[in-house]
């Protein structure tokens, strides 16, 4: 393997034959009954993948469900053999795909944490040398020493979790774990993959929340039908693949794949005006372009031992790419909240600069950093009409000069 890559997949294909009765299986591979077996289907999960990861570099993987996703991961982690091609991977690795597995339910959260840190390639030093930062980190003090058959799934997700990022690997793999355990637990999780991140720990993230794959990820890979689909910028990548959803029916923004953290922090009214009168999510109201003024006030609520959340206000077209956003981290505006938690926050937008169209406000609660979402909803869809002749999706400010 060069030495510019971390990990490098060359032609890598995993396909699975399939027999149209499980006795078929056996039979295949006894040489005598082997004749009386009809041939089994081919399925190809993944076909022909090339692909290479540079030390240090984010990149995030998405398709739909069935895509090859979680296939190419396992391959990744070296849990699949591949049925053709290679991939070959420098350094320890670290993967977080089926959190949990490899537990013994009769063991102790304790014995569980050196067993799942050996099946990692931990040594017993290095096990022993984390192991009260791994406990702390779970917050399962009490129940450490409890059979692992005594714990909620939860519980069993916040230990595997805590082992599989206990040190520091050359690379990450991540399958949809940002929604580990409840709502607190959720987002402490996503702080320590972000601090591996900024230590320059190289990370597969595959995720259905494209929020946080645009936040993190410096390249994205679509795989659709077990193909690459299209590698390349984030931004370029996330926009194709928001649209092919839309055009799917599907929702392309995955509002519905994102849990509601109420645990943590909820967004619990969102009140929209147009000038100065309130409209209804329920209507699609008319936004009148260069002239009318919206103004979103966004009610929520944030668990006190939380620092301050993030207010973002996304607007999309019709086929659910962004137009534009606004966000209080970046305009440098903090979120006062009160001892209960509560929180208030309007947001206005004077002469609205949108062209002819129908658009979505969405509105995301996030995190002091503004890329873990807590809650996210759809605000209103509205209708811009224009007097004037501009094109394109919205008028930039612009001066003329004549000479």
């Amino acid at each position: 393997m060069s030495c510019d890559y971390i990990l490098e997949a060359r032609a890598l294909t995993k396909a699975y034959q399939l027999f149209k009765h499980p006795r078929d299986r056996l039979f295949s591979l006894i040489p005598g009954l082997k004749r009386l077996v009809k041939p089994p289907r081919l399925l190809t999960a993944l076909g022909d993948l090339t692909f290479s990861l540079a030390p240090g570099e984010v990149v995030g993987i998405v398709g739909r469900n069935g895509a090859g996703k979680s296939t190419f991961l396992q391959l990744a982690a070296g849990i699949l053999y591949p049925t053709s091609g290679d991939v070959k991977v420098k350094g320890r690795v670290a993967a977080l795909l089926e959190l949990g597995a490899g537990f013994d339910n009769r063991f102790s959260g304790r014995e569980n944490i050196f067993l799942n840190g050996t099946l990692l390639g931990l040594s017993q030093e290095e096990i022993k040398l984390s192991l009260e930062d791994i406990i702390q980190f779970s917050g399962l003090k009490d129940q450490i020493d409890q059979p692992i058959s005594t714990y909620s799934s939860g519980m069993v997700v916040r230990l595997a979790f805590s082992v599989a990022t206990s040190f520091r690997p050359d690379l990450l793999i991540i399958d949809e774990a940002l929604s580990v355990g409840d709502g607190a637990f959720a987002k402490k999780s996503f702080d320590r993959i972000m601090w591996m991140r900024e230590q320059g720990v190289s990370i597969l993230f595959c995720s259905h929340a494209t929020y946080h794959v645009d936040a993190i990820c410096d390249r994205v890979l679509w795989l659709e039908n077990g193909q690459s689909k299209m590698l390349g910028d984030t931004a370029d990548v996330l926009e194709l693949y928001n649209r092919s959803l839309f055009d799917s029916s599907e929702e392309a923004h995955d509002d519905d794949s994102r849990e509601k953290q109420s645990e943590s922090a909820q967004i619990i009214l969102i009140e929209v005006s147009i000038g100065q009168q309130q409209v209804s999510k329920e209507l699609i109201p008319i936004v009148k372009s260069l002239d009318s003024s919206l103004t979103i006030s966004i009610s929520g609520w944030i668990n006190s031992e939380l620092e301050a959340p993030n207010i973002g206000v996304v607007i999309n077209d019709v086929e659910g790419r962004n137009i534009t956003s606004c966000g209080t981290n970046v305009d440098g505006v903090d979120v006062s909240v009160n001892k209960g938690g509560d929180f208030r926050v309007d947001c206005n937008l004077p002469n609205c600069p949108l062209l002819r169209g129908i658009y979505e406000l969405h509105v995301f609660l996030l995190c002091e950093r503004g890329v873990y979402i807590y809650d996210s909803r759809l605000a209103l869809k509205f209708k811009v009409t224009q007097e004037h002749e501009s094109l394109g999706v919205f008028r930039i400010p612009h001066t003329w000069s004549v000479r």
